[in-house]
């Protein structure tokens, strides 16, 4: 029989795993979107295949290309991060009402 409790620890940790990553990737759309909206003109993006022309110059606030969540990553890690937090629930239901004292329920 498995412990409840170190099956909640486990999955409250995976949780913060999980979230941790999502947030990530959201924080890297929500800095590029907001220099976008500030000036258009002075955001660029590195490691992707289109140049900017030479005029441009490259004082300019960039973007790593390469770490730009595609669309595909980002329905993943939300799904993922939904999944957790079931998860982390369904185990917390599981920890016996004498043993939850002791811990902090799922977030």
């Amino acid at each position: 029989m498995s412990d409840p409790i170190r099956t909640y620890l486990d999955s409250v940790a995976n949780l913060e795993r999980v979230e941790k990553n999502a947030k990530s990737l959201i924080s890297i759309v929500i800095q590029v979107a907001a220099a976008l909206q500030q000036n258009p003109l002075g955001v660029m993006f590195s490691n992707v295949q289109t140049g900017m022309p030479m005029s441009v110059g490259t004082n300019r606030a960039t973007a790593d290309g390469s770490k730009w969540p595609t669309a595909e990553q980002m329905q993943q890690a939300l799904a993922q991060w939904h999944h957790a937090r079931l998860q982390a629930s369904q185990a917390w239901n599981a920890v016996p009402q004498g043993d939850r004292a002791r811990l902090k329920p799922p977030g």
